[in-house]
């Protein structure tokens, strides 16, 4: 993105890493935006999410000139909270895995993750891995022994992918090999008929000769045929024996690489806006806001000028963050047990969008950040948020005197617990606040009166 001549304090790996998922956060699943599988379990997507935060947390970049990537930055961790808080509960990830589902087709590959994203969070477990190796816990059982965690297979060895021991067996007996690209040699198998014939999935594909460079047209080549084989479909011969794809091929065909040598995503004519605007509508009719604002989401992904239709996905979406306090609430408690305080601050901050009036969750973001971080102008903006809202709210003007005096804010202290006596003289926490204050001279108290 263009910076517009601002000064932008970021590395060039920052900046493409911010860009490339910022790019892919309107089209990008839940499950791509976290980098975790489909059938991921809650730690996993846990561990991600908090892996990211880390990462990418707003207060990660204070005092740092952002320009124009604050807003970015800003929206890479509303879509990071977004996803964790439905893939984290059960029956609004239910929910979702029938909406996305509902979306996707049969005969298209699923889309690959996220790779900023993937980086991250695999180096963020390997960590973790390496130092629960270094610290192991005796409490915790081995997973190697588990039927739903299989022992790693070391490179190398026999191929026990699940994705390979779960895949239906071959409709033929004998497996097809997979055909080399026009012009490369290849010797003929011997001839062992009593040998027994392999399954497909254990065929050794054969290896290009020195001098034949993998182009993309052999990449294209050989995807296809791995589609095939996996999908057990007998490819057509022609009369001069060469392998054809079938006239309508069950798979769609995988584009070739980009010169990055990445393979780009199939993209599919998927639902109109009207069908999705049709579906967000039959989601709301079921209760499913979280359907309904993917729906919404992804309509307006595809008609961003639609100014009635971002109307409508704002205001559906706040409907759903009002749904969601409680599961705020939760997270900002789990956050804090992770000390995360930050996080917890950011998840207090989201409880309190969903229930303006309780002013008590505002005002438990500002105490997280106030007593476990020095975000102190950010705290401060949260309390005073509460006074003008509630001028007679003492929590908050006993909170603010705190964090005046955590600052050094001397003048603005006194003048908060000043606050304070006239609102409350009997109030507990003024002994400690004009302890904690010290000595203030007469000048002192005249220049702030004067303001």
């Amino acid at each position: 993105m263009s910076d517009a001549g601002d000064l932008v304090e970021l590395s060039e790996e920052e900046r493409r890493t911010i860009d490339a998922i910022y790019e892919r956060r309107l089209t990008a699943t839940h499950y791509e935006i976290l980098g975790v599988p489909r059938d991921a379990e809650r730690k996993v997507i846990r561990d991600a999410y908090f892996a990211l935060s880390k990462r990418f947390h707003p207060d990660v970049f204070f005092n740092r000139s952002l320009g124009a990537y604050r807003i970015r930055i800003d929206e890479l961790f509303r879509v990071f909270t977004r996803a964790y808080d439905v893939l984290g509960n059960a029956r609004q990830r239910s929910g979702y895995d029938l909406h996305i589902g509902s979306m996707e087709s049969p005969s298209r590959p699923p889309p690959p993750l996220v790779p900023e994203v993937t980086d991250i969070v695999s180096a963020a477990r390997h960590a973790a891995q390496a130092s629960a190796a270094e610290h192991p816990r005796a409490s915790n059982p081995p997973l190697s022994g588990s039927a739903s965690h299989p022992p790693p297979q070391p490179r190398g060895s026999s191929p026990t992918n699940p994705a390979t021991v779960n895949l239906p067996p071959p409709a033929r007996t004998q497996a097809r090999p997979v055909m080399p690209p026009i012009g490369t040699a290849v010797m003929p198998p011997p001839a062992t008929p009593s040998a027994p014939s392999l399954p497909a999935a254990h065929v050794s594909k054969p290896t290009p000769g020195p001098m034949q460079p993998l182009d993309p047209e052999t990449l294209r080549r050989a995807r296809e045929s791995m589609a095939r084989r996996l999908n057990s479909v007998v490819p057509q011969r022609s009369q001069s024996g060469s392998a054809r794809p079938p006239i309508s091929p069950p798979v769609a065909m995988p584009p070739a690489p980009t010169s990055s040598g990445q393979i780009p995503r199939v993209l599919e004519r998927g639902p109109s806006i009207s069908q999705l605007i049709a579906n967000a509508e039959e989601a709301q009719r079921k209760g499913d806001l979280t359907a309904a604002t993917e729906a919404l989401k992804q309509a307006l992904s595809m008609s961003k000028d639609d100014e009635a239709l971002r109307l409508r996905y704002e205001a559906t979406r706040k409907l759903l963050v009002a749904q969601q306090v409680d599961a705020h609430i939760n997270a900002a408690r789990e956050a804090m047990r992770e000390s995360q305080p930050l996080v917890a601050a950011k998840h207090w901050e989201q409880a309190a969008e969903g229930r303006p009036t309780d002013h008590l969750l505002v005002l438990n973001a500002a105490e997280v950040l106030a007593k476990y971080t020095k975000e102190y102008k950010r705290a401060t903006d949260l309390a005073q948020r509460v006074t003008m809202a509630d001028p007679n709210n003492v929590k908050a003007h006993v909170l603010l005197a705190g964090i005046f005096i955590k600052a050094g804010l001397k003048a603005s202290a006194y003048a908060s617990i000043q606050t304070i006596a006239r609102l409350s003289p009997d109030q507990p926490a003024l002994k400690d606040l004009r302890e904690k204050l010290g000595p203030y001279t007469l000048a002192e108290k005249v220049g702030i009166r004067s303001r």
